[in-house]
């Protein structure tokens, strides 16, 4: 597990709304917005774009595995659940408001599944 800093330098408008949209998507879909992004407009991602996408599914999709641990393990898990889950969403907040704001995105942890090409 690494962390990672991108500064985003949208290309034109359009990929601006697109990641605008990705983050505030991710937030209630978690993984399926960055990857559907990774995957189908590829071509059209400038490469700190793509790489914000990848590391955001890649983030959520740790969180998945961390919630699905949580409801699995018995009575430790259940009292991390709650907390496990609220950090996750939080950090998607924080994402998604970095991401429309055009700053530095900072994701803290992540586990390396999607690979920038």
């Amino acid at each position: 597990m690494a962390s990672t800093n991108i500064k985003l330098n949208f290309k034109n408008e359009q990929e601006g709304n697109t990641m605008r949209l990705v983050g505030i998507l991710t937030i209630f879909f978690t993984f399926i917005p960055p990857l559907v992004a990774y995957y189908a407009m590829a071509d059209s991602l400038s490469k700190d774009s793509k790489e914000v996408v990848a590391e955001l599914a890649n983030f959520n999709i740790l969180a998945i595995i961390a919630v699905t641990a949580c409801t699995i393990i018995p009575i430790i898990g259940w009292i991390a659940f709650t907390p496990v889950a609220l950090f996750f969403f939080i950090m998607d907040v924080i994402f998604a408001v970095q991401i429309v704001n055009g700053t530095e995105v900072k994701i803290p942890i992540i586990l390396q599944l999607i690979k920038v090409n």
